[in-house]
């Protein structure tokens, strides 16, 4: 393995633990988020109207932005 085949790794671990870490938050309100609770609340204050359903919206697709794909591969 070349040093830059171990970079790169480097790299997509830290991004993706950190995209975990973001997911985590935003579903399930760890790691001192506000879960869809705090992102539906947040939504209505700033004056959107179907603030659960702006916030529930994107939280489908977060768990498998971490997951690998074999595109990636």
């Amino acid at each position: 393995m070349r040093s830059t085949d171990i970079g790169l790794l480097m790299v997509r671990v830290v991004a993706g633990l950190t995209m975990a870490a973001h997911g985590t938050q935003y579903l399930f309100g760890w790691f001192g988020g506000g879960g869809l609770t705090g992102a539906a609340t947040f939504f209505s204050q700033s004056g959107y109207r179907q603030a659960d359903l702006i916030a529930s919206s994107p939280a489908c697709p977060r768990p498998s932005a971490v997951s690998p794909s074999p595109s990636a591969w």
